[in-house]
């Protein structure tokens, strides 16, 4: 209520609600661990190309940005993707690292964001050898 000029008001009532809960996310393949001894498309030449593959079950990641980055032993950023999340909560990209020697190790840190822009991370090792 407001009170003035000797009058009451009445005013309405506005609820806010603020979406502050990161979706969950997770890399699901290569299964975390797992030691690469494949190549996508069979050229060595090139590096050492795999499909990386995140599912979430939370409902309000549709069409939003999902990114990945490869980071080496020396915390340097080796190769990275950007896409979109799909409708039925899964999202896959190609990513490419060049291996000076084999095993070579790798960290995979995927970020996905819901509608309301909260993110969450899924962080993974690997292993390449050919």
């Amino acid at each position: 209520m407001c009170h003035g000029d000797g009058k009451t008001l009445g005013s309405t009532v506005l609820t806010v609600l603020a979406d502050t809960t990161p979706p969950r996310c997770q890399l699901v393949s290569p299964t975390p661990g797992t030691t690469i001894t494949w190549d996508d498309d069979h050229d060595p030449r090139n590096g050492v190309q795999f499909t990386v593959v995140a599912r979430s079950s939370d409902r309000d990641l549709a069409g939003e940005p999902v990114s990945v980055a490869i980071i080496d032993t020396k915390g340097a950023t080796v190769s990275t993707s950007s896409t979109t999340m799909g409708n039925d909560g899964i999202v896959s990209d190609e990513m490419t690292v060049i291996p000076l020697t084999t095993p070579a190790r790798y960290t995979a840190a995927l970020t996905m964001h819901d509608h309301a822009g909260n993110a969450c991370v899924a962080v993974a090792s690997y292993s390449v050898s050919q």
